[in-house]
């Protein structure tokens, strides 16, 4: 069997397998929480959940660094996360106090680029791991350039979508 398909080869540390558990939950709940009704009871507690899996996977991130030994972009990303993450969770909160539609707009952007950069960092991640077993032959120059390129398209498109589904609240009068 390869080595990149052993449990082995992508989780070297108990941290890191909670880390890629409650990656692979959040990936999964994610767009169980985006199509179901908004508001509802459930959608709030397995809102409650995904925040939680993503914050463990933020803190638990920023303490690895088994890939370079050193802070890396994913750490950088990780910090975006929290930022991303944070920002939903207040523009909740503060909907509820308010019942301001630009905080519920805020929201809904803010969780739809948090499940974007989740499942973009998934995706390097895996292509990171299929380039240093050799499953892929490229240069790290052409997966730069491939990933850079595809994660600049896929936000383009996150961003397009994002504007029809969610518009932006109309002024009051």
């Amino acid at each position: 069997m390869q080595d990149w398909l052993t449990w082995s080869y992508w989780v070297e540390s108990p941290l890191g397998a909670f880390h890629f558990l409650c990656a692979i939950g959040a990936l999964v709940l994610g767009p169980f929480i985006m199509i179901r009704p908004k508001g509802t009871h459930l959608h709030r507690w397995i809102g409650r959940i995904w925040a939680v899996m993503m914050t463990v996977i933020i803190i638990s991130a920023l303490s690895m660094y088994d890939m370079t030994g050193y802070p890396n972009l994913f750490h950088f990303f990780a910090l975006v996360s929290l930022v991303t993450l944070s920002r939903a969770l207040w523009a909740i909160w503060s909907y509820k106090r308010t019942h301001n539609p630009k905080r519920l707009n805020a929201h809904q952007h803010s969780m739809v680029w948090a499940y974007f950069g989740l499942f973009m960092a998934g995706l390097w991640q895996v292509v990171f791991n299929l380039v240093r077993s050799d499953v892929l032959e490229i240069s790290i120059a052409m997966l730069y350039n491939g990933l850079g390129s595809l994660t600049a398209i896929a936000a383009f498109i996150t961003f397009r979508t994002l504007k029809q589904i969610y518009p932006h609240p109309q002024k009051q009068p």
